[in-house]
């Protein structure tokens, strides 16, 4: 897709939200024709632009985005593909997840199906998640401790065994302690259930 007349973003942050208006716009019709023809008539869709600092032109620039939808209905296509349009990271949450699970295979932090909770809660401290763009792809990469792991990821063994990692509530703990860093730094799309990316002191 060209992005044509908005192509200038860094020049004219005015015209990123254009375009974000517009793109979103042609998103949404497509999903909610596509849920329709599922017979799902209840689809809504909400679009959450938090804006750091509307008087400060440098944060204008870069803003986060969050989206919001029932499950199923689209909302992680959105938002990589909205991601890729505008050269933000989408923060996959699942991959932090995965790349948790990937640490704690590779650690010997698993006994069969068994979770060494004590060994983990200790050395979680020492996973850092972070996001870099593919220009390849367009999509992010998952980096576990300044590691490309997003290959390792995506394997079944990985699928296997992340639900009962995702289910500690300090590794959950964790995970959105290193969203919210993320957020700071604007530039990211991702789904409204992590929101307080964008303003971690919002009560």
């Amino acid at each position: 897709m060209s992005l044509g007349k908005y192509s200038t973003f860094s020049d004219n942050p005015s015209s990123l939200l254009l375009f974000l208006s517009d793109f979103l716009t042609f998103l949404i019709l497509s999903d909610l024709f596509h849920c329709f023809y599922r017979g799902n008539a209840w689809l809504i869709f909400k679009i959450n632009v938090s804006l750091a600092d509307k008087s400060d032109e440098l944060n204008m620039k870069k803003i986060t985005i969050a989206i919001d939808g029932f499950s199923s209905c689209g909302k992680s296509t959105m938002a990589k593909d909205l991601a890729r349009e505008v050269g933000y990271i989408y923060i996959d949450s699942g991959a932090m997840y995965r790349a948790v699970t990937l640490y704690s295979m590779e650690n010997g932090l698993f006994t069969g199906n068994d979770i060494d909770t004590e060994k983990l809660k200790e050395q979680i401290k020492d996973i850092h998640i972070s996001f870099q763009l593919n220009p390849d792809t367009g999509r992010p990469d998952t980096f576990l401790n300044g590691v490309n792991v997003e290959k390792k990821i995506r394997t079944m063994e990985i699928s296997s065994r992340v639900s009962p990692i995702a289910a500690l509530d300090f590794v959950r703990e964790a995970m959105v302690a290193q969203q919210q860093e993320m957020g700071k730094s604007k530039g990211i799309v991702m789904d409204l259930s992590l929101i307080h990316i964008s303003e971690p002191t919002r009560p």
